[in-house]
């Protein structure tokens, strides 16, 4: 089989982009061509032409993207790697960090959004306990999320051959690991504990979302990954994990993987190499710049006067140009952002939202909270707990549960919010008993039946969660393929399929 025989690697290079984020120029197509001739030949195909048909094809795309990511993604990591990150992170980073909430909440929320096979966040799980003397009275969560299921199951393993530890500290491995036979190290069980793997497709996969904990960050690790992906693309990626943090967040990428493409949310700074990104609330816009690049007549003074008037205005002018709708949007947003939120009248909970998707957790907060000292509606109140808990305040989040279920106490959402926030708060038995209380009052509650098998699943209740993911099959009849699940922020019923499928219980 020859590369000639698929002519068209524009397409190609398009759909392994979209598909999983890694992104070939024209001057990379040979090296594209060469692996996906190889993956072709190890699935059976003579000929590329059919086998990017095969891929094509909107069933399994789940199974598709792994099937990419097992040849396209890059698996090379090792234990301490970046000597000058880790000597950072060790000396400057989490000691502001654990200070500061040493005397408060002792919660911590790290993210290795490209873990491969699991060297990385082990490397941070290891550094927060020496750093860490009284660490068992903290709540520590450390998410590692890659899209090649290979490298995540080897990373669930926990054991390493000698060249994972090429650039590890000397006391690395007697203290953290045991020999168990030549040339493989097994990993220390309580570190292993420390660390959550799961699926995750940067490009397509929604966060910052409750429903896989992608929310609420404290610092996350985009490391030799970004620098794969297309300028557009890095820009998407990087204004969604911008979301993902708490205020004062941290994000740290590869020196190598230029900041410029980055969202420019994010307040930059280097620190001996290592490339810092903080989030900050001072996102700089200047949309009269906006329209006087534009070349359109747009009344600006007429468009701010309120919002509301503004949302009137563009649903009468549906006719005009693109370019102009779009200006007027940007317009709309930007009133949002510089209205005062004294004025309270001025806001609605679509206003909220929209600061929520920006991930603008303080001033939805701010806004939300002089609404609901106006009106308490239990809907609101669940959207104050969401907000609480993508800023970390957890215990506050469970509070305003609590009111909505003094309302309504069978209000499965309710219950299935307080579910979510136990398990991040790291009592995944109540997480479990709450979320039961969810499907009592709706027992077709679509997500909660997923997250229920989920629990069952991480605390060895083998038999349950068989259980529950079948019932969410069951459940996911009645939807189109493409149908978004309610509540589980973004998850179409397809893909929900795919992930149940890929955890081979039922």
């Amino acid at each position: 089989m020859q590369v000639k025989d698929f002519q068209n690697l524009d397409i190609l290079s398009e759909f392994i982009r979209k598909e999983i984020g890694i992104f070939f120029p024209p001057k990379k197509y040979t090296e594209m061509s060469v692996k996906i001739t190889e993956l072709a030949k190890e699935h059976g195909f003579k000929k590329i032409e059919p086998f990017i048909e095969y891929l094509s094809n909107e069933n399994g795309s789940r199974q598709k993207a792994e099937l990419l990511a097992s040849k396209f993604s890059i698996g090379e990591t090792y234990f301490w790697r970046d000597r000058e990150l880790f000597r950072v992170l060790e000396e400057e980073i989490f000691p502001n960090i654990i200070r500061e909430k040493e005397n408060s909440r002792k919660i911590l929320r790290i993210w290795s959004a490209a873990a491969s096979t699991g060297e990385e966040a082990y490397s941070i799980a290891i550094l927060l306990k020496r750093l860490i003397p009284n660490i068992y009275s903290w709540n520590i969560n450390i998410l590692a999320t890659d899209i090649n299921p290979n490298f995540l199951d080897k990373a669930r393993r926990g054991r390493y051959t000698e060249w994972s530890f090429r650039s590890a500290p000397a006391w690395l491995k007697p203290n953290y690991f045991k020999k168990i036979k030549h040339n493989e190290y097994a990993l220390d069980e309580s570190i292993k504990r420390m660390v959550n793997f799961s699926y995750l497709n940067l490009i397509e996969d929604a966060f910052p979302s409750l429903s896989n904990n992608t929310n609420g960050m404290d610092l996350i690790l985009c490391r030799n990954v970004l620098m794969y992906f297309s300028q557009q693309d890095i820009i998407n990626v990087s204004d969604k994990l911008y979301n993902c943090l708490l205020p004062d967040g941290l994000m740290i990428t590869t020196p190598s993987e230029s900041f410029q493409y980055l969202s420019p949310r994010f307040k930059t700074r280097i620190v001996n190499r290592v490339s810092v990104y903080q989030k900050t609330d001072k996102e700089a816009k200047s949309i009269e710049k906006k329209v006087a690049e534009a070349d359109v007549n747009v009344d600006i003074a007429e468009l701010l006067r309120n919002a509301g008037e503004l949302r009137r205005q563009n649903a009468k002018n549906k006719e005009k140009s693109t370019k102009k709708k779009a200006i007027k949007k940007d317009i709309n947003q930007s009133l949002v952002d510089n209205k005062k939120t004294d004025n309270i009248e001025s806001f609605d909970v679509e206003d909220v939202n929209y600061l929520i998707n920006k991930g603008n957790y303080e001033k939805a907060e701010s806004i939300l909270a002089k609404t609901l000292s106006n009106k308490a509606l239990p809907e609101n109140l669940l959207l104050m707990a969401r907000i609480k808990a993508n800023l970390g305040k957890l215990n506050e989040a469970l509070d305003y549960c609590d009111k909505s279920l003094e309302i309504n106490k069978l209000n499965p959402l309710a219950y299935y919010i307080q579910s979510i926030i136990t398990a991040e708060k790291g009592d995944l038995e109540l997480a479990y008993s709450i979320m039961k209380k969810s499907l009592y009052a709706d027992p077709q509650f679509v997500i909660a039946n997923f997250t229920l098998a989920n629990f069952a699943n991480q605390s060895e209740r083998k038999s349950e969660s068989k259980k529950y993911y079948s019932n969410t099959l069951d459940l996911l009849e009645e939807y189109k393929e493409e149908e978004i699940i309610p509540e589980s922020d973004g998850i179409t019923a397809g893909r929900m399929k795919e992930i149940i499928n890929r955890i081979n219980i039922v």
